[in-house]
């Protein structure tokens, strides 16, 4: 459990990437260049949440997932929602989440693995979240939220892909993401991290491609 001390501290930190700037058009901007595949990524694994269950929602967004977990699961579920953005959390407290408990904490992912050390989960839901890191500051990431996950736990993953047969028109869109969520953002990321490696001790339990290959949707089990 974080210390008032700790949380004043980290309350006083400047912070960094921020989505704060582009909360108001995030969705609007994501549908116009993805069409549904964004969205879609994340529903399909919704599903595979377990009943009465414990959830963390890492980096959620102006929270419409939220109404899409409440369509599936009306009551039961304990949600921690994180993100750094207090935009987006604003947006997602407006959700509808029926009788299911959400706690929503305004911090960083990483602010608070550092501080609620002792959080055990039975799913981590980790939407369009890793590619916001570089391949060392996702392991770390990876792998404190990996201590958090119950055995047996799953792991629900959706973001964008490339590997060595992707064409040149996903190589040449990741870069413009990365410049226009770097101005916007300060995002310090600038490729994509490789997550396979992470998940290496895992069992694939799914694995579903959209936007022809450039967004993967996976679910993992602990």
């Amino acid at each position: 459990m974080a210390s008032s001390l700790s949380l004043f501290y980290l309350s006083c930190m400047p912070r960094s990437t921020n989505y704060n700037a582009v909360a108001w058009f995030y969705d609007g901007l994501s549908s116009l260049v993805f069409g549904s595949s964004i969205k879609k990524a994340q529903i399909d694994l919704l599903p595979l949440i377990p009943n009465n269950s414990k959830v963390i929602i890492v980096g959620g967004g102006t929270g419409w997932i939220l109404e899409e977990i409440t369509k599936l699961h009306p009551s039961g579920l304990e949600i921690t929602y994180v993100d750094s953005s207090s935009k987006m959390i604003e947006r997602s407290k407006k959700r509808n989440y029926a009788a299911n408990k959400v706690e929503f904490i305004e911090t960083s992912v990483e602010d608070y693995l550092l501080l609620y050390t002792d959080h055990l989960y039975d799913a981590i839901i980790t939407p369009f979240i890793a590619d916001c890191f570089s391949q060392s500051a996702w392991q770390q990431v990876f792998t404190k939220l990996d201590a958090s996950l119950q055995p047996n736990g799953m792991w629900l993953y959706a973001d964008f892909y490339l590997n060595n047969k992707s064409p040149q028109w996903q190589r040449f869109l990741i870069k413009l993401l990365y410049i226009f969520f770097r101005i916007t953002c300060r995002i310090p990321a600038k490729q994509l991290p490789n997550v396979e490696v992470c998940f290496s001790t895992y069992k694939h339990i799914s694995k579903r491609m959209y936007f022809a290959g450039f967004i993967v949707s996976q679910a993992f089990r602990k």
